[in-house]
Formats: C-alpha cells, sequence, structure tokens
C-alpha cells in the first residue's frame, strides 16, 4: 500500500506524456528479452557515466540523498533468515476493503477482488486466477470502492488480484493489479491501477512498455521497516520446481528500451533513470517482464568490498505477474520459511 502512494507522482508529469504510450504505438515482444541462466557470481551496477561494472557499496539507510551508501547508518538485518510469515492460526477478524485508484484516490468501483488469505496466488490462465472456496474470497466493489468484508486471521499475511475492465478512458479503465504482503487489519485500502498509469510508469523510467509484458514495483525495507539504499534488484523466471532455484532463468537488463529492465528512484520517491541501485526512499520498478511463468523477485547488497566483493542476497519473494498488468511486492530481509530462495 506504502509503495503505490509514493509512486502516484508520475501523475504530475502531466497528459502530454500519455500521446503515443498507449498498446497501439507499442510492438510486442514475444520473447521478452535476452536470458542467462544462474546469473549470481557477482552483484555488480553499471556507472550511469561511464558505464564501468562497480561492485555495489553497503546498504544503508535514513541518510541524504546526495552522500555515499555504506558512509551512514547501517540497514538492520537482524531478523535475516530468521523471520517468517505470520501465522495464519489465531483469531479470525472481518477485512473490509476500500477499492482506490492508486494516482488520484477516488473509489474504484465495479470492480472484482480476489482475496486470498493465505499470501498466494495461483498460476494465472488467459490472464486469471482462480479463486478456490479453501483460501481465496471474492467480491465486487460497489460506487464507494468497498467491497463486502473478506475473513482473514488478524494481521496474518494476504494477497489480492484486482481483476481490470474497460472504461470509457485510460484513467477510468482499471487493469489487473496484484499486491502481496499485506498486513490483515479491519479496514484496508487495495490499489487499482489504471491503463493510463500503466502506460506511463515506464516511460518515466526510461522505458517502451511491451504489450503482454509485466510491470513489477515495490519498495526494499529493513528489519525495521526503514527503506535501504544500495540494494539492486534481480528477478528469475521460475521455469522449473518453483520451490527450488535449479533451471530458474535470469531476466537480464540489457539496457534496451524495449527489453526487461531494472529501475531506481532518486531518494525522493521520483524516478530516476540513472539511478544504478535503490536510493534512500527504496523504490525499485520493472518494466517489460516476461509473463510465461512465476517470477522470483530478489534483492543483492555487497557484504565485502569492492576489492573483494561478497554477493549477499537481502531477501526475496515469489510472485505472479501477467499481461499488461501490475505486481506489487515489498522486500524485506530473507525469511526462513520462503522457498527457492538460495544464495
Amino acid at each position: 500500500m506504502k509503495t503505490w502512494m509514493k509512486l502516484a507522482i508520475v501523475g504530475a508529469l502531466g497528459g502530454a506524456l500519455l500521446v503515443g504510450c498507449g498498446d497501439d504505438d507499442v510492438t510486442p515482444s514475444p520473447d521478452a528479452g535476452p536470458s542467462v541462466t544462474g546469473v549470481r557470481d557477482t552483484i555488480f551496477y553499471l556507472d550511469p557515466d561511464t558505464d564501468a561494472r562497480t561492485e555495489l557499496p553497503t546498504p544503508d539507510i535514513m541518510q541524504a540523498v546526495g552522500t555515499t551508501p555504506g558512509t551512514g547508518t547501517a540497514a538492520d538485518r537482524a531478523c535475516t533468515a530468521t523471520s517468517v510469515r505470520p501465522s495464519e492460526t489465531g483469531t479470525d477478524l472481518g477485512v473490509v476493503m476500500t477499492v482506490k485508484d492508486f494516482e488520484s484516490k477516488d473509489p474504484v468501483d465495479n470492480v472484482l477482488v480476489q482475496f486470498y488469505r493465505d499470501n498466494q496466488l495461483p498460476v494465472a490462465v488467459g490472464g486469471t486466477f482462480e479463486c478456490p472456496a479453501a483460501t481465496c474470497q471474492s467480491a465486487t466493489s460497489g460506487s464507494d470502492g468497498l467491497v463486502s468484508a473478506f475473513m482473514d486471521t488478524d494481521a496474518s499475511w494476504y494477497a489480492y488480484f484486482i481483476k481490470g475492465r474497460t472504461g470509457p478512458t485510460p484513467a477510468s479503465t482499471p487493469v489487473d493489479t496484484a499486491q502481496y504482503n499485506e498486513v490483515a487489519e479491519a479496514t484496508v485500502n487495495g490499489n487499482s491501477v489504471a491503463q493510463s498509469t500503466l502506460n506511463i510508469i515506464p516511460t518515466v523510467l526510461g522505458l517502451t512498455r511491451q504489450a503482454g509484458t509485466a510491470i513489477v514495483a515495490g519498495t526494499l525495507y529493513d528489519c525495521a521497516d526503514e527503506p535501504v539504499r544500495g540494494l539492486v534488484v534481480r528477478m528469475f523466471r521460475e521455469d522449473a520446481d518453483e520451490t527450488t532455484a535449479t533451471g530458474d532463468t535470469f531476466i537480464a537488463d540489457d539496457g534496451g528500451r524495449t527489453r526487461p529492465g531494472y529501475r531506481y528512484f532518486d531518494g525522493d520517491s521520483f524516478p530516476a533513470g540513472d539511478q544504478p541501485y535503490s536510493n534512500v526512499d527504496g523504490l525499485y520498478a520493472a518494466a517489460n517482464i516476461p509473463v510465461d511463468a512465476p517470477i522470483r523477485v530478489e534483492a543483492w547488497y555487497n557484504a565485502g568490498t569492492a576489492a573483494a566483493p561478497v554477493p549477499t542476497m537481502w531477501g526475496c519473494e515469489r510472485i505472479r505477474v501477467f499481461p499488461n498488468g501490475v505486481t506489487i511486492v515489498n522486500i524485506r530481509p530473507k525469511r526462513s520459511d520462503i522457498t527457492g530462495c538460495t544464495e
């Protein structure tokens, strides 16, 4: 929820950028970019000025945007490999969700919401997720954006999927949107992303959105829920067993505008095409992500030095993505109960 509040700044760029950014102006890219298998041997970024490969600095938090990562307050990693997803056993409560457009904050009516109390979405078929009764509840938002109360264990994590529909304008046309790791409370908000926003986000990130691909976005946090600077994001197609890293395929960023690309923000919640790692706002976004398999999102840092780097995984989550949709997932230090996340 917090992530899309911060991303709302893209709307401030105005309608001019929307011209020429619709699906009719985009050429599909069936293979969605080059792939390299097993790329975890080192963690680096390309210097935006020289294109030289540079080892990552040590991550930190709460520093001024212009200072060098690793020179300030160390990020809290105390929960690494010990934290787990909140328990699904406990007292149930009714969860009332209000669906809002993330940019305007206006209520979004007449959208189908699927609420997954186990925080897991099944494989999407034709851009739609099944809703098994044992783990999923569904309802349609009213004119005020409210959906009937869902039931979930108090303070546990849930995921939700909002099915897009056609509206009279791109701004009033919600697209498929999913979010993971949300905390069950009595009242919550669900983020609905409009077609106009889907079109503009890659543009402000310096990318050209390809029809049929996905956007993934979120915030990188430490154990104290502080945004972390100095991390890089990597994504993998889970081509084989989803519970292991065996046979998975790295989704490479080759620098092309129409290929998969990872981007970060400027420390003040604004997209920055030349920011090579997460800034003090912790925000990241990726566009043109292939949708032919589940995706594993990883965050990495250097626990050593530039001369002797020690690539170390910060955190990892497994998600579903879907054509022309958005998946939101925040990354915290690696949980002990997460599967398929091996260094």
